[in-house]
């Protein structure tokens, strides 16, 4: 059962699951319709023959209303609604435990309806209203919901010399994608992810230059949460960094 105790503290839209390009806007008063606790999925289907129903279309369509919003946060969520562009909703619960939030709700491949200013009683109260819809196939390709205990993915940063390095990060207990983005530099190392005693991603040997292992963390239950970073630089006069990347199912590999 989906417990969204605490209510909505922020909500981000952005272009990238993980934020890092294109758009970008974090909302901290919002306001949802009273029937609305969080964006409301309708399923659209009919009877097979048998009288069953088949399912045939998800949808959500919701209004948040913005009490703040700088001109430039307007004009990128008005840039994008004119482009069209897919867009990641993420709702966070205003309950924090541990520094982490009670629970994160997203919603897939929103695209802006609109865009524009509340206007109360013929003047422009300060605040927008934005309104995004989305469609799937089913609930899953559209809904991902991360219950207590709710960690904001995690970004660990490492960097060093020669050695045999090795660093242990608690991943949680949901699955995803997670990501090693590394740079060797000009001198070659290599770059290993192993979890629970096995080598689940690896550069195949020392390289240089930059790039990046994923591995799809299942969350078994019972089985370890926590991953191992191995940094093989044999040379001297190496110089390597990286950044770890938490469990986010939306951070697939690029497809080839």
């Amino acid at each position: 059962m989906k417990d969204f105790v605490g209510g909505i503290g922020k909500v981000q839209i952005k272009e990238h699951p993980r934020g890092l390009s294109g758009l970008f806007v974090e909302v901290p008063g919002i306001w949802l319709p009273a029937e609305q606790r969080l964006p409301r999925v309708e399923l659209e289907t009919e009877n097979d023959a048998n009288g069953l129903p088949v399912l045939l279309r998800v949808r959500v369509r919701f209004v948040l209303r913005i009490l703040k919003l700088s001109a430039q946060d307007y004009a990128a969520l008005a840039a994008a609604r004119a482009a069209g562009t897919s867009l990641y909703v993420d709702f966070f619960s205003g309950y924090v435990v541990n520094g982490a939030p009670w629970w994160v709700y997203r919603v897939r491949g929103c695209r802006i309806v609109r865009v524009e200013p509340i206007i109360e009683a013929g003047i422009q109260s300060g605040g927008y209203e934005v309104e995004l819809a989305a469609a799937a196939w089913n609930p899953d390709d559209l809904i991902w919901y991360n219950g207590f205990p709710a960690v904001e993915r995690i970004a660990e940063t490492a960097s060093g010399g020669q050695g045999d390095h090795y660093f242990t990060y608690e991943i949680g207990s949901f699955a995803g994608w997670v990501r090693l983005d590394y740079n060797a530099y000009d001198v070659p190392d290599q770059f290993q992810l192993i979890y629970n005693g096995q080598v689940v991603a690896d550069t195949g040997g020392t390289v240089s230059g930059a790039g990046s292992l994923y591995w799809y963390y299942p969350a078994n239950e019972g089985d370890p949460t926590t991953i191992t970073v191995h940094v093989y630089a044999p040379t001297q006069s190496t110089g390597w960094d990286y950044t770890f990347y938490g469990p986010d199912p939306d951070d697939a590999p690029p497809s080839s």
